[in-house]
């Protein structure tokens, strides 16, 4: 969660958008309606526009969602953004919704409207369809990638890795290890790009590097494979992470 009593007072002052995503990508996190009220305040006192991205809000357990406008007030200041790419397997189509202040939503259809086009109708009838039939889909993916979570976090946890099930989207987010040994050669990191570059050279296994805070890797849920079940795909990854000794420790 962000620390907003740290926000020095002359940052406040020149504000105008606050954007935050949660739930959040890549590590999971879901927010508090403390965080949320905290926000609104914040808007209300220094003439802020805070923007929720909420792409991954479907894709949580029921008692973790939430949206900004579950707060008092939070529709003078704030817009939320979702999409059908994550909940509703529409990867790449690219099309969402934006809601909130009616005044805000009407001034960024004026730019959309002056930007582009507008998404492939035939895309949009899907939407409203899918919408229409209510949420069955992202639920059912839910479910899905939460039990992936928990077969794959032990099996992380056993390598040393200190990760949790996430508590929404599809990812697990982790901090890489200082080494790896394997084969009898030791490979020592400083980057998260550097691990994900020997797992796929090395294990065959493709992760995401996140170094743009600290040294660490995102690990989709979202593997598929046409010749193996899924079962056997998670043994595979078994298979391989233990054939490796990471060690962990301060840079």
């Amino acid at each position: 969660m962000p620390d907003l009593d740290d926000i020095p007072p002359e940052v406040l002052r020149r504000t105008k958008v606050i954007v935050v995503n949660y739930p959040n990508n890549p590590t999971g996190a879901c927010a508090t309606k403390d965080i949320f009220k905290k926000l609104v305040n914040i808007a209300h006192e220094h003439s802020i526009l805070v923007i929720n991205d909420a792409a991954y809000s479907v894709l949580t357990s029921d008692e973790n969602k939430l949206s900004i406008f579950n707060v008092d007030g939070a529709l003078d200041v704030a817009l939320e953004l979702h999409s059908m790419s994550k909940g509703f397997n529409m990867t790449g189509w690219r099309i969402g919704w934006v809601c909130g202040n009616p005044y805000l939503v009407e001034a960024y259809a004026h730019v959309k409207d002056q930007s582009d086009s507008g998404q492939f109708l035939a895309i949009q009838k899907a939407s409203v369809h899918t919408l229409d039939q209510g949420l069955f889909l992202p639920e059912r993916n839910w479910a899905k990638y939460s039990q992936r979570m928990e077969k794959i976090v032990p099996i992380l946890q056993g390598c040393g890795f200190d990760v949790v099930p996430a508590k929404a989207g599809f990812f697990l987010y982790t901090r890489i290890p200082t080494s790896a040994t394997f084969n009898g050669e030791t490979t020592q990191f400083r980057l998260a790009e550097e691990v994900a570059t020997w797992m796929i050279q090395e294990l065959g296994i493709v992760v995401v590097p996140w170094d743009d805070v600290e040294p660490a890797i995102r690990i989709s849920m979202t593997f598929s494979n046409d010749q193996l079940d899924e079962h056997t795909m998670i043994e595979l990854f078994r298979e391989r992470m233990e054939s490796v000794k990471f060690t962990f420790g301060h840079r």
